[in-house]
């Protein structure tokens, strides 16, 4: 680990340690441990408005806790690894690493791109348009917007300075906080907050979730992502993207419109 990463932690350490923590608040600690395993359904929809049969894309992503390291005596480094059923997955898989502190859950690291490489919607698939920014495929945006499986905006540094606050410990509604600040690699600052608590029922079970909002800047009104996090981890994402601008051979502009629905669903869990 390098030297001013231990003393950055270090430091938090000693700024985390002296705050108090309201019993009647439900707060939890990320569940990061060896072997882990979160499964999620992956399904996003095209809906072109009616102008065509809309467009769906299916597959499931799996997230293993796959490495602990230690950092400093009782504070560890895990590395969480990804795969996926879709053949066009990038190799080798993304891998990011985390950290939980006694003030909140912590992004140390990234390979270089991880968060970002997800894959492109289908061989040979338009490219399109967002705040007039061109990407590619929908995958490739929804890709520039929110990892597959961590809970932090891609990035594309190996090792982050200052650490991005993925979960503050502990949670309270109407929290906010700076998740990543601009920089570089990131042309958008990106804030979460604590929006409201939720029951969320799938295959696996029911969770007493917090519904976490992302909230950028400059502001995307046509953007809307929201996690919903529980004590077992990550449950659900839901990112929708409106008037999203399809380009093609023929309209290399800009043609169609479309809005676009993805969501991460929780279908299998392993804690330990």
């Amino acid at each position: 680990m390098k030297p001013l990463l231990a003393i950055a932690i270090s430091g938090m350490l000693l700024t985390g340690c002296g705050k108090s923590v309201d019993p009647k608040v439900k707060s939890f600690i990320y569940p990061l441990a060896m072997g882990n395993q979160w499964v999620y359904d992956y399904q996003t929809i095209t809906d072109y408005r009616g102008k065509k049969p809309n467009d769906t894309l299916t597959f499931s992503i799996t997230a293993t806790v796959v490495g602990v390291d230690t950092i400093l005596p009782g504070i560890y480094s895990y590395t969480i690894d990804a795969t996926s059923t879709l053949p066009e997955w990038p190799t080798p898989p993304p891998e990011n690493r985390y950290v939980n502190l006694p003030d909140g859950l912590y992004l140390q690291s990234s390979e270089i791109g991880a968060g970002l490489e997800l894959p492109k919607q289908r061989a040979g698939g338009p490219a399109v348009m967002f705040h007039g920014r061109q990407f590619q495929g929908i995958q490739g945006l929804i890709a520039s917007l929110v990892g597959p499986f961590d809970m932090a905006s891609g990035g594309r540094s190996e090792w982050y300075d200052p650490l991005p606050l993925i979960l503050p410990y502990p949670q309270h509604l109407g929290q906010r906080w700076a998740c990543s600040p601009p920089g570089d690699d990131q042309i958008l600052r990106l804030d979460k907050q604590i929006t409201g608590r939720e029951t969320a029922k799938n295959s696996v079970g029911s969770f007493d979730c917090y519904l976490i909002q992302w909230i950028y800047d400059p502001p995307m009104e046509d953007l809307d992502l929201m996690d919903f996090i529980s004590a077992e981890g990550l449950i659900r994402r839901r990112v929708e993207v409106d008037n999203l601008i399809m380009t093609d051979y023929e309209y290399p502009d800009g043609g169609d419109t479309a809005n676009v629905i993805s969501t991460f669903e929780l279908t299998s869990l392993q804690l330990h």
